[in-house]
């Protein structure tokens, strides 16, 4: 009985095990996100006027099966003209949907982007570009033609391609600002206004036939999207200061008008740069264009003004697609920008285009100044060193004749010259660029900044001063040109010391450190030994800075 009882006892065991344990399906894995299959309502649309807000073309699309909520997809309806390949497309964003119903009104105005006026039968392109909410991980769909025809408005019958500020919050009622053309009818410019004054914007500068200002409903408020109204009110900005940098931004297809101040102040962040915490901080031109060469890592940036704060950044724009050597569009808490390998990089933000470039570059081991304008003549085997201060920042003092152009070479051959950018002056260029040029003759010092991408040329005049000097300690004496890189004094000097200085200027110094006859600068007082009269040289040359002090 016992044995039967255990028995009994184990059977029921084996079945509670049994039955408790249950057999699961493998765990769910998660694979890369695809391109979506687009659909459209219609190949051929043309609405009249009074379907305005009517639907007039749906799209929709299928699952690009991303591992991750569908409120985080993000999809890109691009439209273009056939045949241009997305070039200039329209961009239309939507985030967690499968689908876009146009009405007459949205189609409109995206047909009027192009500057298509009313009642002209246009074959257009159309197709998704589906991502990350964060813009990774970037899907082409298939692309569907679709011929589109616009109906009469006033976003389709008033092209623009110039673009004016005109108010006294910038120049007067009576002087027009040019815009830059950015896009089709997409403006921008940075310029200066006046805190507490008025301005509106208009078509072509002296005339007032197309001119917008705020709709009625609008606010105004700094960095954000004010609407625009055809012939509405003027724009007042707030008080806040005497005058200021501004970004002026206007798209005339979505009737907006963007203004921010600007601290002329621009930093790269990111784990490209050095971390998301620290700041590189950019030169600036002052008028809104900020320049950097610097080392960069295969990860990804943006752009801040201010060290330390995210309030006003800068990043890509939608639907842009980063490369290296090409400018992209930038928008306000836009996108990481992502680079493709580490390396050298010479990056150029500019304010007054929206856009950005950022192109592979090196700093040159060597220097040499060449050019009709100064003594080395256009022959490089003549040029001229410059001298290294340190790694990316070269000098050289010459001559240069009245309107004299010249260039920097990397070796004494062309290979790899360095000139001035067409559209920035000061600013280095490498490709497209044109000759350097100063206007008035004179002796310069040249220096060469590839750090931050600029050159300058600074005319000056030497003179001696100190205690030996007739001006004493409280005045240059002037020295006269003598020789291509030379400058002499001729005359009375009574036991004392002297240095060299240009311009009046302590900022533009040089003095003997060791007593040997060659020149620092910011170095040690020079001795003269007794009264008497002097020739005392200075020499500036390629090869090396020295003087002379000789009695007579």
């Amino acid at each position: 009985m016992k044995k039967i009882y255990n028995l009994f006892v184990l059977t029921a065991c084996l079945g509670f095990f049994f039955t408790a344990c249950k057999k699961f399906d493998d765990l769910e894995t998660y694979q890369n996100g695809k391109a979506v299959t687009l659909k459209a309502s219609s190949d051929q649309v043309a609405p009249p006027a009074s379907d305005s807000d009517n639907v007039v073309l749906t799209l929709d699309w299928t699952d690009p099966q991303y591992a991750t909520d569908k409120a985080n997809y993000k999809f890109v309806i691009e439209i273009a003209e056939k045949g241009k390949e997305f070039a200039n497309a329209s961009q239309t964003v939507v985030l967690g949907a499968y689908k876009k119903e146009f009405t007459g009104r949205e189609l409109n105005n995206i047909l009027s982007g192009f500057g298509y006026l009313y009642d002209e039968p246009h074959d257009m392109e159309v197709r998704v570009v589906s991502s990350y909410k964060n813009n990774n991980e970037r899907y082409f769909s298939n692309v569907l033609g679709i011929n589109m025809t616009a109906y009469k408005g006033p976003s389709t019958s008033i092209d623009a391609t110039t673009m004016n500020i005109i108010g006294d919050a910038a120049k007067g009622w009576d002087t027009d600002v040019p815009m830059n053309l950015i896009g089709v009818k997409k403006f921008a410019v940075v310029t200066e206004m006046q805190y507490g004054k008025e301005f509106k914007i208009r078509r072509d500068a002296g005339s007032w036939d197309f001119n917008w200002g705020m709709a009625d409903d609008a606010t105004f408020e700094f960095g954000k999207p004010i609407s625009l109204k055809l012939g509405g009110a003027n724009f007042k900005i707030p008080d806040g200061g005497v005058s200021g940098l501004f970004q002026i931004l206007v798209d005339i297809d979505n009737s907006t008008l963007i203004i921010t101040p600007l601290a002329g102040t621009m930093n790269i962040i990111g784990d490209a740069g050095v971390d998301w915490n620290t700041d590189i901080p950019m030169a600036h031109d002052g008028n809104g264009t900020f320049t950097i060469v610097t080392d960069l890592q295969d990860k990804e940036m943006k752009f801040r003004e201010t060290a330390g704060s995210w309030d006003v950044n800068w990043g890509l724009s939608d639907g842009e697609v980063f490369e290296v050597g090409k400018t992209f569009q930038i928008k306000r808490d836009g996108g990481n920008i992502k680079i493709p390998a580490a390396g050298r990089y010479k990056v150029v933000l500019n304010l007054g285009l929206n856009s950005a470039t950022i192109t592979e570059s090196s700093f040159p081991e060597t220097l040499f100044l060449v050019g009709g304008g100064v003594p080395a003549g256009w022959d490089p085997a003549n040029s001229a060193p410059f001298v290294k201060l340190e790694d990316g920042k070269f000098r050289i003092y010459t001559p240069i004749t009245a309107n004299g152009e010249f260039k920097f070479l990397q070796t004494q051959s062309w290979d790899g010259d360095w000139g001035d950018n067409k559209t920035q002056p000061g600013v280095l260029e490498q490709n497209d660029e044109q000759n350097c040029k100063v206007v008035d003759e004179g002796f310069y010092r040249i220096d060469c900044d590839f750090i931050a991408g600029t050159w300058t040329a600074l005319r000056q005049e030497w003179g001696i001063i100190g205690s030996s000097t007739p001006n004493g300690w409280n005045d240059d004496t002037p020295m006269v040109k003598s020789g291509d890189y030379s400058w002499t004094y001729t005359g009375a000097l009574t036991q004392g010391e002297i240095k060299f200085r240009a311009n009046h200027d302590w900022g533009f110094n040089f003095g003997d450190n060791n007593a040997d006859g060659s020149l620092e600068a910011d170095g040690a007082n020079i001795a003269i030994p007794e009264d008497a009269n002097y020739e005392v040289v200075m020499t500036l040359s390629p090869g090396g800075y020295t003087y002379t002090v000789t009695k007579l």
